[in-house]
């Protein structure tokens, strides 16, 4: 399976409400340590990506993406990217 990039990339620390219309998004941490992401929806969720980890998350749309580092505190600008994804065969 392939992804489809619908978007740009946008960093999650400054530019995360540029996402909130995506339904699924690509999201690559760049950071030497792990993150910590948000999902603010109807019902707030989190998960976690180790160093250098990339995944596709499903959301709400309208739902908000935000991310800190696991281990608490605020991640550096530039380190977390997310796209608007679609899958194709």
């Amino acid at each position: 399976m392939a992804i489809k990039p619908l978007s740009l990339g946008k960093d999650l620390k400054t530019a995360s409400a540029d996402l909130d219309s995506a339904r699924l998004i690509s999201i690559i941490n760049t950071n030497t340590v792990a993150i910590k992401v948000v999902v603010a929806g109807t019902a707030t969720s989190e998960l976690h990506m180790a160093a250098g980890e990339r995944l596709s998350v499903e959301k709400d749309i309208g739902a908000n993406v935000t991310v800190e580092l696991a281990a608490g505190g605020a991640v550096n600008a530039a380190t977390v990217f997310g796209s608007q994804i679609a899958f194709t065969n």
